[in-house]
């Protein structure tokens, strides 16, 4: 046996590896975004990455409304990076560092969104306040989540960001228990 053949039993697979080639992918994602709402969040968004390297977006509101629930629905649907710092933080994860919006304003959505669309969307939903959390495993990005208040409840605060973090972490262990 070569020396390479021993070192290629000692490669851990990456994490994005772990949670792409997961039966349960798809069902993981849909109870990632389900979980914090309507308690903590109002809306939630899921991004993660798919075998291809592709972003698969999920989301979740707290909505009877048909109208908005079809916009959770284009959310769903929409192709590519939702989030403008998601493709940035995929190419230098220690870049990715949770984000606390205490109040979504208009300019802040115009510089964050990807596109007309992704705005429009975003605008249509319209987030009172936010907070951006990456899911890591060691030093790769397996997606983000992103949690909105849309309601009159108080905005996100410190206290809420330090939550969100501790969860992403129970997250990213769980889908990728192998390697983070």
């Amino acid at each position: 046996m070569a020396l390479e053949d021993d070192d290629k039993r000692f490669e851990t697979p990456r994490p994005s590896d772990v949670l792409a080639k997961t039966h349960a992918f798809e069902s993981i994602l849909e109870a990632v975004v389900r979980a914090p709402v309507p308690v903590f969040a109002d809306v939630c968004v899921v991004t993660a990455y798919n075998a291809a390297g592709r972003p698969v977006t999920r989301a979740a509101g707290d909505w009877d409304d048909p109208f908005m629930l079809s916009l959770l629905h284009e959310i769903c649907a929409y192709q590519g990076h939702f989030w403008t710092p998601l493709p940035v933080w995929k190419r230098r994860p220690s870049a990715a560092q949770a984000q606390l919006i205490p109040v979504v304003d208009d300019t802040w959505m115009q510089a964050n969104f990807a596109d007309a669309r992704a705005y429009a969307l975003c605008v249509s939903i319209a987030p009172r306040s936010a907070i951006f959390v990456p899911l890591r495993a060691r030093d790769e990005l397996l997606g983000v989540i992103l949690l909105w208040r849309t309601s009159t409840l108080r905005p996100y605060q410190e206290t809420d960001l330090d939550f969100a973090e501790m969860v992403a972490r129970r997250i990213s262990v769980t889908i990728a228990p192998e390697t983070a």
